[in-house]
């Protein structure tokens, strides 16, 4: 008797020790990869012996359910192929390129269905990704004064954009587009200077790319090599390519915007370099360097940063909402409005019993547009960080039926 239950003991220790080894966060990351959880746990059990890229991978893989991949990856790389030859030889004007590109979007249309990356990513790219990244900060130039919290946003990452397929991006563009990086060596007022490292890149970028805005009704093109020779864009498409880039080189880039303009029927993307001095520099990817003119005098209401970590503050909204706006449809944001100009806090008092949230519109002509959201506490909903000398109007969304 005695034996048995000292066998059982050891039993329930065993099993308490299992339900131990992650956080809540990480477990359910795992748990959502389903027959993928074994290719994640080898990444962990790769780094079991290094604890910064053991934090690393945790961090990657945590945060990795809600961002998604193609399923159907061949029939998404014909197309990109397909768009590859139309570049190669056709040779016309910019609009005529873009007309005859939107024909063959058509060709291959079809509903290009999404999975997520907790199901499919494997191990080795993982571990792969996690090692450049390492590289790059360690013993790279361009990163040695990003923290391991910035590190994680601002390089880490194993793509810099939604949809990126899972290849050798970083290992690529990092080749193109690294002409003359070494000779800032030979500068001491250049020397592992973020700031010119990203000045020599995206001048190469902009020479390769010739960057000309016009828009497109197209399936957007998320494989970097095939980006880059594309003979258009708007100025998201650029400021996409320039993260990668930037990224692919061990400089620290992100990606902010604004959702509307208060005076423009559009909004706005953009690059922020984190800089040496730790201040995020704005720059817009194969235009505008670091220091240059970027939309100066030009009125904003909100700005955010695109994440790969998961906002929380995003995730009760989405859950807890049946209507979001489009804006807001995401939970790798955050509001970084603070950093471009002084801002204010706005409390507006709400009767209504059944708005859970709150938003603020601008008007860009024809309509509102949700730039802003507030949670209803005590009939109160408080706005932070809001642009001032701004006409906002408050919103909400109600079910009727």
């Amino acid at each position: 008797m005695k034996q048995c239950i000292i066998l059982c003991f050891s039993c329930f220790l065993s099993c308490f020790s299992s339900c131990q080894r992650y956080d809540s966060q990480l477990e359910e990351a795992l748990i959502l990869g389903k027959e993928n959880r074994g290719e994640l746990e080898k990444a962990l059990a790769f780094y079991e012996k290094d604890s910064l890229k053991l934090e690393a991978a945790k961090f990657l893989i945590k945060n990795m359910p809600g961002h998604y991949s193609y399923r159907e990856v061949d029939s998404i790389e014909k197309y990109y192929d397909a768009v590859d030859s139309v570049l190669k030889y056709v040779q016309c004007s910019r609009e005529e390129i873009r007309d005859t590109l939107e024909k063959v979007s058509q060709h291959f249309a079809m509903n290009y269905y999404t999975i997520p990356d907790v199901e499919i990513i494997r191990s080795d790219f993982l571990i792969a990704n996690i090692e450049k990244a390492f590289s790059q900060w360690k013993e790279g130039e361009w990163a040695t004064h990003v923290s391991f919290q910035d590190f994680c946003e601002y390089l880490l990452p194993y793509k810099a954009v939604e949809l990126q397929p899972f290849d050798s991006w970083r290992d690529s563009a990092g080749i193109k587009y690294s002409k003359g990086l070494d000779e800032l060596q030979y500068c001491e007022a250049y020397r592992g200077s973020a700031v010119w490292a990203t000045h020599r890149v995206n001048n190469q970028l902009r020479e390769d790319v010739h960057p000309y805005l016009l828009d497109y009704n197209m399936y957007p093109i998320h494989r970097l090599r095939t980006k880059t020779k594309l003979p258009f864009g708007v100025c998201e498409d650029y400021v996409e390519m320039a993260t990668s880039v930037m990224r692919s080189n061990g400089i620290p880039v992100m990606m902010d915007f604004t959702p509307q303009w208060p005076f423009l029927d559009l909004g706005h993307s953009w690059n922020v370099l984190l800089a040496n001095n730790g201040k995020n520099i704005p720059f817009s990817g194969a235009e505008s360097n670091p220091g240059e003119p970027h939309k100066l005098g030009e009125k904003m209401a909100k700005v955010y940063r695109r994440t790969y970590a998961r906002n929380a503050e995003m995730q009760d909204l989405l859950g807890s909402e049946r209507y979001v706006p489009e804006t807001f449809r995401t939970s790798f944001i955050k509001d970084v409005t603070a950093e471009y100009m002084a801002t204010c806090d706005v409390d507006i008092k709400i009767d209504s019993e059944h708005s859970k949230y709150v938003y603020l519109a601008v008007f860009n002509n024809p309509s509102w547009i949700p730039i802003a959201f507030a949670k209803v506490k005590n009939h109160i909903a408080q706005f932070k960080k809001l642009g001032k000398n701004v006409l906002y109007l408050p919103v909400s969304y109600t079910e009727y039926g």
